[in-house]
């Protein structure tokens, strides 16, 4: 049975205010005292009212406005630019157009987007989403507007995800470094509570103890950032331990590259006093000094299947969600090296 689109009228009689008063709150074209204002807004996001709602009629199977929603947690980060190029560039040769939408890693914008989106009338729309709550989908599950899940497994939800499987890239990450005589390697981890962290944190002790290295929690930066001036911070917690680890493994390779120059700042040497690698494997990579070991991560890959999935459901296949998981690969090139135990000890 379909749902009853919600109305003003809806929202004002629970409410217990006038329908014009639930437009001003709306449209903010008049005054409305602060308690009468929340409760008509918690409402709002309780009924899931959309602001052009009136036009769901034409948001069904059968017809299509050839309109795709994009949202990203951060537009500025090179990884999700390049797979936002390649989702619109995919898109425009099956006859698609993309609406990007960037959060800046905001859940209240991430669900003005997706209303935003679904009153634009769009066929589908690919996330990734600023955080793991089931409830910020709940729209696009009320109004059957199919979305894929970048990097993202969300609890209770099942829907179609793409992602890159952190885990067994984390692994590789320390059986390199492990080889390469490292023994006291650090971590630093952002967004620790999100799936894909969690998936390489666990990766990385998997990692550890299948090259019999002891598991120090002092060698593990929870919520390190994402920037390089977050990597320069997190550089001097690693100077100031007693016992310094001889490499480091970080989120991303912007936080890597935070990271050796901060090294570099102290007229210490990568790789020769530390080994630094990331995730991502950034185009800019190859033009940073040192060159910058990286896991890679599979960017056309990611934005095919993320396409494939979502024109499929659109077209009407309703068959069980997928999880796509693709293999990473680690990218050696020179921020990394042998390890020289004395590095342990500067002072």
């Amino acid at each position: 049975m379909k749902k009853k689109t919600v109305t003003i009228e809806d929202i004002a009689k629970e409410a217990d205010v006038s329908a014009a008063t639930v437009s001003h709150v709306i449209n903010k074209t008049r005054f409305v005292n602060d308690n009468t204002a929340k409760r008509v807004n918690e409402i709002i996001k309780k009924r899931g009212y959309l602001r052009n709602s009136s036009q769901k009629k034409l948001v069904q199977r059968g017809w299509s406005s050839k309109l795709i929603g994009l949202i990203v947690n951060d537009s500025y980060n090179p990884l999700f630019a390049f797979i936002s190029r390649e989702i619109e560039l995919l898109a425009d040769k099956i006859g698609y157009s993309v609406i990007m939408c960037n959060t800046n890693r905001n859940t209240d914008n991430e669900i003005r987007y997706i209303n935003t989106l679904i009153a634009r009338k769009v066929d589908g729309v690919i996330i990734v989403a600023t955080q793991e709550k089931k409830e910020n989908f709940n729209n696009l599950l009320r109004y059957k507007i199919p979305f894929v899940l970048i990097e993202r497994k969300i609890k209770d939800l099942e829907t179609d995800a793409v992602m890159g499987d952190r885990y067994n890239a984390a692994i590789k990450a320390v059986d390199y470094l492990a080889k390469l005589g490292h023994e006291r390697i650090a971590f630093i981890n952002s967004d620790s509570h999100l799936y894909n962290s969690q998936l390489r944190m666990q990766g990385f002790i998997k990692g550890l103890k299948k090259n019999n290295l002891d598991f120090k929690q002092d060698l593990i930066l929870e919520n390190g950032g994402y920037w390089p001036k977050d990597g320069y911070v997190q550089a001097q917690k690693i100077f100031n331990m007693i016992e310094r680890p001889t490499a480091i493994i970080a989120h991303n390779d912007l936080l890597a590259m935070g990271i050796i120059r901060a090294i570099q700042d102290r007229n210490l040497n990568v790789p020769n006093d530390f080994s630094v690698l990331g995730f991502d494997n950034l185009f800019i990579d190859d033009y940073f000094h040192p060159r910058i070991t990286s896991i890679t991560y599979r960017k056309k890959d990611i934005a095919n299947n993320c396409l494939s999935i979502l024109i499929k459901r659109i077209e009407g296949d309703k068959g069980k969600p997928e999880e796509i998981m693709l293999d990473l690969q680690l990218v050696i090139r020179e921020s990394t090296g042998p390890c020289k135990a004395e590095s342990r000890f500067f002072s």
